[in-house]
């Protein structure tokens, strides 16, 4: 089998960004492709820099110079800045579209024009699509367009890396050679980042996990054999899995990554228990064979409900409509129950050919983690209603935090604060008006957008947007006219305005495409039918870009009735995944909870089985809790985070109340059947949760910052899951559900 998945490696691939949050036959990602075919490209990446002087003799030159060398860039269709873009010009015969700034000699002040500088400011403050965004409002800030037409051959993945290397190395050039600095963004950048950050963390991660492990399980056993037997049970569930994903043309994604470290540390857990509970019985007994077998009789059943349990966990993420999630929780599910299967099989063969002795009696590290397991299992006897009413306390306070939890879809959530992309980002919103985008279409009948009251109804359209605090600019075929009257009419800004008849409309449009004007062609079709608003917007949070969206609906609900009106673009996108990561987190946590319910129910009873749910309530509210008050945003990353945490915390669950069980039917008495299931299972629960808390902490050392949150947040559930097992569940069930003389024979 190994041999089998091994085979299968070469075809793992890098996830295109579309992949990762929507499936091929989603609805949104069809108004997305079709809106691209139908007007030019939307995707732009945007280069900026600060400049004293942006209008000066040799900031112009430099500036013409830099735009050549970008639109080099292989895929970069074309680079748009102050010394390439054209301007609407009226003349006494005709009207002109020529480039702002243009000539083989630079004139006053760096400009060729006979005006000179004030005329050419003039002529950008008067242009929306120059205005704010080839120049920030306040001159101190130049910016590059760089428009990306991607072609058929190659992955998005790849095409995203080749734009990105090839941006980045002219700019070093001009750091270099200038002492300039520059600053970059955009979707493709973000892509290209994203794809560079699997890559590392995968280098990086796998080696840090394996290694820890390793330190963990020498620390708890001090035996060779116990350190290498679940590092083979954790390599080859690895293999497995990665090969399953190759074979299923599953493709590696910034939260793939995190399978490595999940099935090490996940998988480990079985071998742990088996172990352990192999050399205490050992201990016991002298004979290994009868060892291994009362190791099973009491290991075997609850490691093979708590990897059930946990897969179950990880398998509700299924529901996702995002594939990054659904992939992420297929696998992992896949991996656990490799690891699990793996273990009840190489780990016996091994303790059998090996010559792994009982615990040493005398052993500090087990002889203290005995002494603290019976302090706890005298606190919960002597102190149950104090343990219970601060663990009601502690449930109210942290519930009230998980009202305050915020969703948020934003690409940039996956970079880490300080980093380049994010400074990049925040100075694009600063300076040039941000760097994300949402498209509105309007679809209506042949020559529809011809007629005067429809274009004053889209200039309306544009205002409101305008009038949102993230929206900085917005661009369509109305602001084109607008700019063709104001030329027509001797560059009188009274005259920039919307033409009173349909004939003023059709005649100023092919004035403009006679004169060479070709950029219009991008916000409005030949046959007048379908008409386009691109609104530039800064970094939202998900209340704003909801609120944007909301306004933009009743508008056109009202104004635009009788037009098909479709949101499209990456802000589109992500309040689409946003809604998506919400209904994943309730989804698959409701679907965990109603599964491992039935798996409690079925293996302990009613009462049993209610009871051993409610320790496990208490981890996932104070998830939530902390999520809430300390500013955890509900994303890609903590999206997962509930459902996996109830498959993982229940198991130590699963331990303690099957050993509780094992050790009544022997003895009869409740009270010292959960002090010996705390101390017997204890310290295997204490080094597995160990194991579980420095396997997810590698998640630290990720650049991908949902993923650090991602670990954060695993961390703070597996301890709280471990306090709940040990404090709160002996209480409850000796307190609402001692059993009766039939369950204990």
């Amino acid at each position: 089998m190994t041999l089998f998945f091994i085979l299968q490696l070469p075809e793992l691939r890098l996830q295109d960004e579309l992949e990762m949050w929507f499936s091929e036959d989603d609805p949104i990602v069809d108004t997305y492709k079709k809106f691209r075919d139908i007007f030019a490209s939307d995707e732009f990446d945007l280069v900026a820099y600060e400049s004293g002087n942006p209008f000066g003799a040799e900031e112009i030159s430099y500036l013409s110079g830099l735009t050549a060398r970008l639109e080099e860039v292989p895929y970069i269709a074309e680079a748009i800045s102050l010394t390439s873009i054209d301007d609407i010009i009226g003349t006494e015969e005709t009207l002109e579209v020529r480039p702002l700034i243009a000539g083989p000699t630079l004139g006053e002040g760096g400009i060729t024009r006979v005006k000179g500088i004030t005329w050419v400011k003039g002529r950008v403050e008067a242009n929306p699509f120059i205005r704010g965004t080839l120049v920030s409002a306040d001159g101190s800030t130049v910016g590059i367009l760089l428009r990306v037409e991607r072609k058929e051959g190659k992955p998005d993945s790849e095409i995203s890396q080749i734009i990105s290397r090839g941006i980045r190395e002219v700019l070093a050039k001009e750091e270099k050679g200038t002492g300039r600095k520059f600053y970059l963004s955009g979707a493709t950048i973000f892509d290209a980042e994203v794809a560079l950050m699997i890559e590392r963390d995968m280098e990086r991660l796998l080696p840090i996990t394996a290694a820890l492990t390793a330190v963990i399980l020498l620390v708890v056993f001090r035996s060779l054999a116990c350190l290498v037997l679940p590092l083979i049970c954790v390599a080859l569930s690895l293999i497995w899995t990665l090969g399953l994903k190759g074979l299923l043309d599953s493709p590696l994604s910034p939260v793939s990554t995190s399978l490595f470290a999940l099935i090490a540390v996940i998988g480990i857990a079985d071998s742990i228990h088996i172990i352990q509970q192999y050399r205490l019985d050992l201990g016991r007994r002298r004979d290994r064979d009868e060892a291994l077998l009362s190791a099973f009789e009491q290991a075997g059943w609850p490691c093979l409900l708590t990897s059930l349990t946990t897969a179950v966990g990880f398998g509700s993420l299924l529901v996702s409509r995002l594939p990054i999630i659904m992939h992420m929780g297929g696998f992992a599910a896949f991996g656990i129950l490799s690891a699990f299967l793996l273990s009840l099989t190489i780990i016996p063969i091994g303790l059998r050919w090996t010559r792994v002795g009982p615990r040493e009696p005398k052993d500090l590290i087990h002889s203290g983690m005995d002494a603290s397991l019976g302090r706890i299992a005298e606190i919960g006897r002597r102190r149950p209603r104090l343990i219970l009413a601060v663990t009601a306390v502690l449930i109210l306070a942290l519930g009230a935090g998980a009202f305050r939890i915020e969703v948020s879809g934003a690409m940039l959530q996956y970079f880490r604060e300080g980093g380049w992309v994010r400074e990049a980002a925040a100075f694009m919103d600063q300076r040039l008006g941000g760097i994300s985008n949402l498209e509105i279409v309007l679809h209506g009948e042949p020559d529809d957008f011809k007629d005067p009251s429809v274009l004053r109804a889209v200039e309306a359209l544009e205002e409101l947007a305008l009038e949102h605090p993230a929206v900085s600019a917005s661009h369509s075929a109305v602001d084109y006219l607008k700019l063709i009257q104001r030329a027509l009419n001797g560059d009188d800004p009274a005259h920039g305005r919307i033409p009173s008849t349909r004939e003023e409309v059709s005649q100023s449009l092919l004035l403009y495409e006679l004169s060479g004007g070709e950029e219009i062609a991008g916000y409005l079709t030949p046959a007048w039918d379908r008409a386009r608003i691109s609104l530039r917007t800064r970094d939202m949070s998900e209340e704003e870009r909801r609120d944007l969206i909301d306004r933009i609906e009743r508008y056109a609900g009202d104004r635009l009735a009788r037009f098909e009106v479709e949101l499209t673009g990456f802000t589109m996108l992500f309040d689409e995944a946003s809604d998506n990561i919400v209904k994943t987190q309730l989804e698959s946590l409701t679907l965990a909870l109603v599964i491992i319910l039935g798996l409690m129910l079925l293996n302990f009873g009613l009462r049993g089985g209610l009871i051993s749910i409610l320790p496990n309530l208490f981890p996932i509210i104070f998830i939530f809790g902390v999520m809430g008050y300390l500013g955890f945003p509900l994303n890609i990353g903590t999206a997962i985070i509930a459902a996996i945490a109830i498959g993982l915390v229940v198991d130590d669950t699963i331990h303690f109340f099957s050993h509780f069980r094992y050790g009544l039917g022997k003895s009869g008495d409740p009270n010292r059947a959960a002090e010996e299931a705390i101390r017997g299972v204890g310290s295997a629960l204490c080094f597995t949760s160990l194991a579980l808390a420095v396997g997810f902490g590698i998640f630290l050392f990720s650049e991908c910052a949902v993923m650090v949150d991602f670990g954060i947040l695993s961390i703070l559930g597996i301890v709280t899951a471990l306090l709940g097992d040990l404090f709160i569940g002996p209480v409850l069930l000796l307190r609402f559900a001692p059993p009766r003389k039939k369950e204990r024979q």
